[in-house]
């Protein structure tokens, strides 16, 4: 009962392999909920920004439309790109000073040549690179078009609806001109982008578009000042999720941001646009809380393992102490009759030598000791035939020793008659005697048992 029993051993590798298992199957998919949880949240926001600004951008694209497409106004341009009347010219004015509402920086007319001649606000030009590429596009398409966002003459970023101004019928229409709605993108588009409805700190949504071999970021960034239509990324860099976003990727992804910090990332195409939204949230923080529960998940697994090892070691206890106390018990009942047995042994009138199986003597009683002369103490462990000495009393021959034969054949057997023991002191004393084996459980000789008597 020293070693641990095999089958508590198994029972115990059992009990702590299936909750080892438990445990990191309950991680795992824990794990798993709380990533598609926070890709879940990332993809309502994307989604929930890209119909937005899409929502804006139609609404712009309508608002300019619905200004070139009135017969009158399309009359009242021409008849004032033709002679530059100045009481038209205010009525055209009234009628941008209409949109007001819908917080444009300025309302402006130019003519088919790009030239400024009408402005709210009283600019004059000249049409930035990037209008002037757009209207050029609204003269092709005979249609309202959007500008990229980019900066004015005093650097503050901005975007543009132009509407062409088309005078005739059907494909003769030609432009005479066109109307320009600018929007200050500070006021709208980028508090749009860049609200985030949750409490993380690292979130932010933010729209890039490709430029070249770059990836150009339109919006100010959350952790990074000025970087709006400054920061560039290589699109060699595609673990950047900005760049997979220009490349082609769209929904849940995992790369570096612009900070080189590891995030989680759902990437949609902004519709009618080059623009595509990027909604991300820093890896760190999403799972900050993963790790801190995952620290109570794996003690909590520990402490079971711990319990189950406790509990096998417990049953392996009680059941050692039952089996201790079950020898100590056996033990004392044998050393009780072992007692018993010595006493019979010791108090018999008949001399007795035990041996072991190779004949050595192992016990002498009193009876024995006085008739050989040998005390007990210096027998022991002596062969049988030096303390033992027999011969025949008439020839004086050796005669055989009975421990011998009972070693050698298994058998009962007794000396003949006319035999003498000769004692250590030389004395003789005719002597009978039998000698008989001692077995084992299995039948094994493991010793002998002389009985001789004067």
């Amino acid at each position: 009962m020293n070693t641990f029993p095999r089958w508590l051993t198994a029972a115990l590798v059992l009990s702590v392999a299936v909750i080892l298992g438990a445990g990191a199957w309950f991680y795992r998919s824990h794990e798993q909920n709380m990533r598609r949880e926070v890709q879940r949240n990332l993809e309502a926001v994307a989604l929930l920004k890209v119909n937005q600004i899409a929502a804006w951008r139609a609404e712009r694209l309508a608002d300019a439309a619905v200004i070139v497409e009135s017969p009158f106004f399309i009359q009242g341009v021409a008849r004032y790109l033709k002679d530059l009347n100045g009481e038209t010219a205010e009525q055209i004015l009234t009628r941008f000073g209409s949109r007001k509402h819908y917080h444009y920086r300025d309302v402006v007319l130019v003519d088919a040549d790009g030239r400024v001649r009408l402005s709210l606000t009283g600019w004059t030009g000249p049409l930035h690179q990037e209008a002037g590429r757009t209207l050029a596009a609204a003269f092709r398409d005979r249609k309202p078009v959007f500008t990229d966002i980019h900066l004015d003459a005093q650097h503050r970023p901005h975007i543009s609806v132009i509407a062409p101004v088309l005078t005739g019928e059907g494909e003769s229409a030609r432009p005479a001109g066109a109307v320009i709605l600018i929007s200050d993108v500070q006021q709208f588009l980028y508090p749009l982008i860049q609200s985030w409805p949750g409490p993380e700190s690292t979130a932010e949504t933010l729209i890039v578009r490709r430029d070249g071999d770059a990836v150009l970021f339109l919006n100010e960034l959350r952790h990074q000042p000025d970087a709006a239509l400054n920061l560039r990324i290589p699109l060699t860099r595609t673990d950047v999720p900005a760049v997979m976003a220009v490349l082609g990727r769209e929904g849940v992804v995992q790369g570096l941001d612009y900070r080189g910090v590891e995030v989680l990332s759902v990437l949609k195409a902004v519709p009618d646009s080059p623009w595509f939204m990027v909604a991300k949230v820093d890896a760190a923080e999403v799972l900050a809380a993963w790790h801190f529960e995952a620290t109570l998940i794996l003690f909590l697994f520990l402490a079971l393992a711990a319990f189950a090892a406790a509990a096998v070691f417990v049953v392996w206890q009680r059941n050692a102490k039952a089996h201790y106390r079950d020898l100590f018990q056996a033990e004392a009942a044998w050393r009780k009759s072992e007692m018993r047995f010595h006493t019979t042994l010791m108090s018999v009138g008949d001399g007795i030598i035990a041996t072991d199986a190779q004949g050595r003597i192992e016990f002498l009683n009193p009876v024995a000791e006085v008739l050989t002369g040998w005390p007990e103490e210096e027998a022991r462990g002596r062969p049988v035939e030096e303390v033992f000495r027999i011969v025949n009393e008439e020839t004086r021959d050796a005669v055989e020793n009975p421990v011998t034969r009972v070693l050698r054949e298994g058998l009962v057997v007794g000396l003949a008659n006319h035999t003498l023991l000769i004692g250590r002191d030389g004395a003789e004393r005719p002597i009978a005697d039998s000698g008989a084996p001692i077995r084992d459980e299995k039948g094994a000789v493991t010793g002998v048992v002389l009985v001789f008597r004067d």
